[in-house]
């Protein structure tokens, strides 16, 4: 019973970026989609948006409130551009592979830096980019 429950919450959290979901939304990043029709293609003629404070979600909501216990189903952005995203506030990460130095400050500042192909951004690590592995949580997960 605890496996089921397990398995339903899982089901809820995790999903590709641009892929159809059950609720007929593909999600492009943490607050915006497109809509699918049933059809399990994402429509990209008109892109939606989910209110300020909200993410975009497998749910039959689509744009859930955001909540530490379920990240969105596609691309956490709530830490883009944070140096505090940092322990020691040393850089930030503007995007999957897009870095700014922050200086021990709260905003980052000077040129933008880039990952080398095969790694991404990631502020938990004092190397600024790692390689990228697959299913791994992403810092900014902005293409």
């Amino acid at each position: 019973n605890f496996q089921l429950i397990l398995i339903c919450l899982m089901g809820q959290t995790f999903s590709d970026c641009n892929v159809c979901q059950t609720n007929q939304v593909a999600c492009i990043n943490s607050t915006s989609f497109h809509l699918c029709f049933g059809d399990g293609t994402p429509h990209r003629d008109q892109l939606y948006h989910c209110l300020e404070g909200f993410d975009c979600t497998n749910l039959t909501a689509i744009c859930v409130q955001k909540s530490g216990q379920r990240p969105p189903s596609c691309g956490d952005t709530s830490k883009c551009g944070q140096c505090s995203a940092n322990i020691n506030y040393l850089f930030a990460c503007q995007s999957r592979g897009i870095f700014q130095m922050c200086y021990g400050a709260t905003r980052p500042t000077g040129k933008f830096g880039y990952c080398p192909t095969g790694t991404v951004c990631d502020a938990t690590s004092t190397a600024i980019c790692v390689p990228e592995v697959e299913g791994q949580a992403l810092t900014c997960d902005l293409n």
